[in-house]
């Protein structure tokens, strides 16, 4: 049963993305005119914490952010979630500047996977 459903997961997740891509073959793709970077929270630096958010965003038509959705992280422990870096990555994303997709001469409404990167030096 547990098999069943995760190939079912798998494959909604692969569907999605190619539903995408079929949405914005005929036309041009989103543009990014800003990606505000996410910050640091003082937990995760003391606890030197990094690693990658992975967030499905939704470009609306009308240039403005949709719903931003955790998709997961790179920490098989949840660091990032515990120590605040996806509500980080979540609020930089709703930040955004970007030029719709346009299909057909019209812009339209897209959702893409968006990564947010935490390293410490």
């Amino acid at each position: 049963m547990l098999k069943r459903i995760s190939i079912l997961l798998i494959f909604c997740f692969f569907g999605f993305f190619e539903t995408t891509k079929a949405q914005i073959e005929e036309g041009q793709n989103v543009k990014i005119l800003s990606k505000p970077g996410a910050g640091y929270t003082d937990k995760a630096r003391q606890r030197k914490v990094s690693g990658r958010v992975r967030l499905k965003v939704t470009f609306k038509a009308d240039g403005e952010i949709g719903e931003v959705v955790y998709i997961g992280e790179s920490s098989k422990k949840k660091k990032l979630t515990r120590d605040g870096l996806v509500a980080q990555a979540i609020e930089a994303a709703r930040k955004i500047k970007f030029e719709p997709a346009i299909k057909d001469g019209q812009p339209i409404t897209v959702t893409k996977l968006v990564e947010y990167s935490f390293t410490l030096y």
